[in-house]
C-alpha cells in the first residue's frame, strides 16, 4: 500500500535517524570524544516525542552498549544526555545509577525510571559506607520525591541528606516520616526549623515541633524562631496554647527592660494567634492568672484595634467598667466578662503575691457563676468553657 503524504516520513528526519543509527553502530572504531558526540546525538534521537518505535528500539540498544563503555567520560556524558528521558528502559537507568559519581548523580537526580525500591535499596548500601554519603543527599534533592523514600531517609539516612529533603518543597513527607525525624538521636536545631518551615506538617508533628522547642534543649533564639514560624504557618495545638504563649511571655521579659519593648515583642505573637483564632476567653483567663498581663494587654490591643497606651490604661486604672468596654469590643466569649474582669483587675492590683490573688479569683468565680465548683485554676477554667458552650447553645 502506498504511504499517504501525510504518513511518509520527512526525508531529511529519515536521513538524520539512519545517519544516527550508522555513527551509533560504528562507535567501537571510534575515540571516545567521537563516541560522546555520538552519545548526544543518541540522546536527542530519543528525546524526539515523533522518533519511530523501530528506532527508538535500535536507540536502546545502542544505549546499552554504550552503558558499559570503558570510558568514564562516555558514561558520564551518556547518563547526562538521557537522564530526563522518561521512556528510559529501568534495567539500563539502574546500571548507570550504580555507576561512579559522575555516571550516577545525574541518573539519580533526574531519571523517573528508577523505581522506589531501587531508590531505598541505595539509600540502605550507602548507611554504613561514608564514600557513599553523597547517594542520599543526591536521591533526596530529586524532584517529588515519594513517601516511602523520604520516610526511608529521615529514618536512616545521613544528616546532610535529612536536611536536604526537608528543604525538598516538592518531597512529599507523611506522618511516619516526621515521626521518624523527630524520633532520631542526632535531631538537631537545624532539622527542627526545616521541619517547622514546610507548609505540610500534620497536627501531630505541629504539636511535637512545639513540644520539642519548649524544652530548652535547643538554642533559645533557635526555639524563638521555629515557635514564630509554626505560629504563623499553624493553628495552635489547644492543649499546648498556654504552654506556649507563656514561654513567649518569658522571652520578651528576658529581652524587655520597659513595657514598650515588651508590647514590641507580644503583639506580634497576639497578631499571629488571632489569625488562627487561637486567642480565646480561657487562654486569656489562664494568662492573666499567671500574671502575663504583658500578653493580655497585646491580645486586647490585636481583638480591639486600641493603641497599647489605651488598654495598658484600662489595665491601670482597674475599673470595671473600663476593663468591661475593652471586654464587649474584643468579640471573646461574653460568658467569661466577669471572671477575665475581676481577674484582670485583681491581678492588676496585685501582682507580687500571685498565688494568694489566683485564691480570690476563684473565689470570686465561684461565688459569680453558677455550677462552678472550688477547685484548681484548671478545674475552673475547664468547667467554665463547659458552661460556657452549654450557654452558648
Amino acid at each position: 500500500m502506498q504511504q499517504s503524504g501525510n504518513d511518509r516520513p520527512h526525508p531529511d528526519a529519515t536521513q538524520d535517524h539512519a545517519a544516527q543509527d550508522h555513527a551509533a553502530r560504528d562507535a567501537a572504531t571510534l575515540s571516545s570524544r567521537d563516541r560522546i558526540a555520538v552519545v548526544n546525538a543518541i540522546g536527542a534521537l530519543v528525546g524526539k516525542a515523533d522518533t519511530p518505535d523501530l528506532h527508538r528500539q535500535q536507540a536502546h540498544d545502542i544505549l546499552q552498549s554504550l552503558s558499559s563503555d570503558a570510558v568514564v567520560d562516555v558514561r558520564a556524558a551518556l547518563a547526562r544526555a538521557i537522564a530526563e528521558y522518561p521512556l528510559l528502559p529501568p534495567k539500563l537507568a539502574e546500571t548507570l545509577a550504580s555507576d561512579v559519581a559522575d555516571v550516577a548523580v545525574p541518573m539519580l537526580r533526574h531519571s523517573a525510571a528508577l523505581s522506589d525500591a531501587f531508590l531505598i535499596s541505595l539509600i540502605d548500601a550507602s548507611l554504613d559506607d561514608p564514600d557513599k554519603h553523597d547517594v542520599q543527599s543526591t536521591i533526596a534533592a530529586r524532584e517529588g520525591v515519594s513517601a516511602p523514600v523520604s520516610t526511608k531517609l529521615l529514618s536512616d539516612g545521613h544528616a546532610v541528606a535529612v536536611e536536604t529533603v526537608l528543604g525538598n518543597k516538592s518531597a512529599t513527607i507523611v506522618d511516619e516520616g516526621f515521626e521518624a525525624l523527630f524520633s532520631r538521636l542526632d535531631l538537631d536545631a537545624n532539622m527542627l526549623w526545616l521541619a517547622a518551615a514546610r507548609d505540610d506538617l500534620p497536627g501531630k508533628s505541629v504539636e511535637t515541633c512545639h513540644r520539642l522547642v519548649l524544652t530548652d534543649v535547643f538554642e533559645r533564639q533557635l526555639c524563638r524562631d521555629v515557635r514564630q514560624k509554626l505560629i504563623e504557618t499553624y493553628s495552635l495545638p489547644p492543649s499546648m496554647a498556654d504552654d506556649i504563649v507563656k514561654a513567649a511571655q518569658e522571652d520578651a521579659l528576658a529581652q524587655a527592660t520597659d513595657t514598650q519593648s515588651s508590647a514590641a515583642q507580644l503583639v506580634p505573637l497576639a497578631t499571629h494567634l488571632k489569625t488562627h483564632g487561637d486567642i480565646t476567653a480561657s487562654l486569656m483567663l489562664r494568662m492573666i492568672c499567671h500574671g502575663s498581663l504583658g500578653f493580655a494587654i497585646a491580645a486586647f490591643q490585636v481583638l480591639t484595634g486600641k493603641t497599647e497606651k489605651d488598654v495598658h490604661a484600662a489595665f491601670k486604672g482597674a475599673g470595671s467598667d473600663a476593663l468591661n468596654e475593652l471586654y464587649i469590643e474584643s468579640g471573646l466569649k461574653s460568658y467569661f466578662r466577669f471572671a477575665i474582669v475581676t481577674a484582670a483587675k485583681r491581678m492588676t492590683a496585685s501582682p507580687q503575691h500571685a498565688a494568694k490573688t489566683v485564691e480570690l479569683i476563684i473565689r470570686d468565680i465561684v461565688k459569680f457563676y453558677r455550677g462552678i465548683a472550688p477547685g484548681s485554676l484548671d478545674q475552673v477554667l475547664s468547667n467554665l468553657s463547659h458552661e460556657a458552650d452549654r450557654w452558648q447553645e
